[in-house]
């Protein structure tokens, strides 16, 4: 269980389930389960909740990842006309 942001204490913990991945900036963008790495990284800051209180939401619609490594890439896609 990870805090969902440091920044404000005393908000819920959540469980961040074992089959959620992201792309990692520190091993060229490739697949990462977050729950073993993120949480020991140092570039970790935390998770954001998208959608405050909508418990309903699958945790990879409702969060996200606060991560320092790389904080301002975004990932581009055309769409085919």
């Amino acid at each position: 269980m990870i805090p969902e942001d440091p920044a404000r204490p005393g908000d819920e913990t959540v469980e961040i389930p074992s089959s959620v991945l992201v792309r990692c900036p520190l091993v060229g963008f490739r697949m990462r389960a977050i729950a073993p790495h993120c949480s020991r990284c140092d570039h970790f800051k935390g998770l954001a909740d998208r959608f405050p209180g909508a418990k309903h939401l699958e945790f990879g619609k409702r969060f996200m990842i606060l991560c320092a490594a790389e904080p301002v890439r975004r990932e581009l896609f055309e769409v085919a006309e």
